[in-house]
């Protein structure tokens, strides 16, 4: 997440959920399961990650929304960050074709994909030793589409912060 994506992305895109007020109803109601049809795109309803999400979305739901409510003040401070240094930074983007189906229109999702690339370039920014992996079969989840992804990259970072705080133990 880009600390600046709410100013730059357009109002229709950081649109989405209703009112918190209508959600926390829907929830102690019992009705929020109907907002959930498939909560991950690219995984069949029957999935047993899809079961698990449409159970548990009433109880999960209302700390989301605490975490909605907070996000854009932990943004603003994300936002006074200017570099992270040489610490290991990487940046994966999801750029399959599922992506453009999270959005109603070509036009928005082209909008979003162009924005969120220039966005992902800053986040490269931050550190002198940053890479960027394009997840080409992954829409925004890519720990679910590829999973490979993600641990490659969490592997490699630790292998580099170890070489950081360990400069002769290089290999």
């Amino acid at each position: 997440t880009h600390p600046d994506q709410w100013n730059r992305l357009p109002p229709e895109l950081n649109a989405g959920l209703p009112p918190s007020w209508f959600i926390r109803l829907a929830c102690n109601v019992g009705a929020a399961r109907l907002f959930v049809p498939s909560g991950y795109p690219g995984i069949s309803k029957g999935d047993s990650l899809n079961v698990i999400t449409g159970a548990f979305f009433p109880m999960s739901m209302p700390a989301m929304l605490e975490e909605l409510d907070t996000v854009r003040s932990l943004a603003d401070e994300a936002a006074r960050i200017s570099s992270f240094g040489d610490i290991p930074l990487i940046v994966i983007t999801g750029t399959g074709e599922s992506r453009k189906d999270e959005y109603p229109s070509e036009a928005l999702a082209k909008t979003f994909i162009t924005l969120w690339g220039e966005m992902q370039a800053d986040l490269l920014k931050l550190s002198t030793r940053s890479k960027h992996i394009l997840a080409a079969r992954s829409g925004h989840f890519v720990m679910l589409d590829q999973p490979d992804v993600v641990t490659k990259a969490i592997k490699e970072l630790v292998d580099q912060s170890h070489e950081r705080i360990h400069p002769d133990s290089i290999k």
